[in-house]
């Protein structure tokens, strides 16, 4: 095998994991509608805010930024997906 084939076989799953969590957090975002306010502050979304290109940034976890008060219901979201939320409660003064 070429390093050319290696580097595309590289590339071609680092867009397939995007796409899987593009298409999760769309998910996510659909669920939620406007139920509550939220912000999504990194990942994807600010990967395509800040370079307009979806590989500039590493793929990791989704920060979403939420009021306390509906974390049970965004909790309740993600696990109705198949997912588990690490949530941080941070007082903000």
């Amino acid at each position: 095998m070429s390093i050319r084939n290696t580097e595309l076989k590289a590339v071609n799953l680092k867009e397939l994991l995007v796409r899987i969590q593009y298409k999760e957090i769309s998910k996510i975002v659909n669920d939620i509608g406007d139920r509550f306010p939220y912000a999504i502050i990194k990942g994807i979304p600010l990967s395509l805010m800040s370079y307009n290109d979806f590989f500039m940034r590493k793929i990791g976890d989704v920060d979403f930024l939420i009021d306390k008060k509906n974390i049970m219901e965004f909790d309740g979201i993600l696990k109705k997906m198949g997912l588990i939320a690490s949530i941080l409660i941070e007082k903000i003064s």
